[in-house]
This record gives structure tokens, C-alpha cells and sequence, in this order.
């Protein structure tokens, strides 16, 4: 198989641009490759995934999936002061102003712990109750969160067609 004339020696494009465009492919490559298949896991310490129930007795009901990530090598604990303060949100509309939050709840004094184990992780789902009065058609929220201490906030579509 013969050689097209740009890639000889002398002809077309000069060794320093070759050497670059194959360099940068191969950065590619490896990213690419690190990345879908597994080997590079986010830094994130905690994600979220949020979706949207349909409208039922003037309530839209919200669940959300929190994922609160160990990438270290040694395992860690959190502790909350209660139960209640384990999972903390606020909801909030685009220009941040307070939409609601968690009813006050009459939480027992106890304290709790949560240990993770090195390159694990834990997974908790909530479905959060929210007063569709409070909410306008089609605007989007922001949904501001905190899980054993860790915070998060995560944009919600319009939960009001």
C-alpha cells in the first residue's frame, strides 16, 4: 500500500505538524477511552438524579435519587446531629427566591452515623411532596440539597407543564 504524498518524508505537511496531529489523537484516544469505559470516575462527591411525578390532588411529587460517592482509599464517616438532618432541601425558583422546603418535623434527638467504605458508595432515594399552588407553569427550579453534610444543588425542568 503506497503512502499518500502528504504523509512522505519532504512532502506535504512538516514533521512537527504530523508529530502534533498524532499526539493529539492519541490524547484523545485515551480520554475517550478512560472515560466510557470506566476507568474515570468522577470526583464528585455527591450527584443526584431528579424526576418529576405528574400532578395528583394538587401535589408534585419530586424523587430524588442522592448518590454520596467514597473515592478515597480509606473509608469515611459522617454523622448527623439527627435523622432530620441527614437529608436537608430547599426548593427554590430561578432567581433564587424560597418556593418550599421540608415540613418541620418533630425529630427524635438521636445521633447518627454513616460509614463508607473505600471506592463505595451510598444510594438513597426521597420523594419530596411539593405544593403545585406554590409553583408557576413552565418555570424551572433549583432544588438545593444537603446529604450527610455534603451539598448539592440541581436544576429541576418545569414541573408544571
Amino acid at each position: 500500500m503506497a503512502l499518500p504524498d502528504w504523509l512522505k518524508p519532504g512532502r506535504g505537511l512538516p514533521a512537527a505538524v504530523r508529530t502534533s496531529l498524532i499526539t493529539i489523537a492519541a490524547v484523545l484516544a485515551l480520554g475517550y477511552f478512560l472515560q466510557f469505559a470506566g476507568l474515570y470516575e468522577s470526583g464528585e462527591k455527591l450527584t443526584a438524579t431528579v424526576e418529576a411525578g405528574s400532578l395528583k390532588d394538587g401535589i408534585v411529587p419530586l424523587t430524588v435519587t442522592l448518590r454520596l460517592n467514597n473515592h478515597d482509599d480509606e473509608g469515611v464517616l459522617y454523622e448527623a446531629e439527627n435523622p432530620c438532618n441527614v437529608f436537608r432541601w430547599i426548593l427554590l425558583d430561578p432567581e433564587r427566591a424560597f418556593v418550599q422546603s421540608e415540613a418541620e418535623e418533630n425529630c427524635p434527638d438521636v445521633h447518627m452515623e454513616q460509614y463508607i467504605k473505600p471506592k463505595h458508595y451510598l444510594e438513597q432515594s426521597y420523594t419530596l411532596e411539593i405544593d403545585a399552588r406554590r409553583l408557576k407553569t413552565g418555570e424551572s427550579y433549583v432544588l438545593q440539597m444537603r446529604f450527610w453534610g455534603e451539598e448539592l444543588r440541581k436544576e429541576v425542568p418545569p414541573l408544571l407543564p
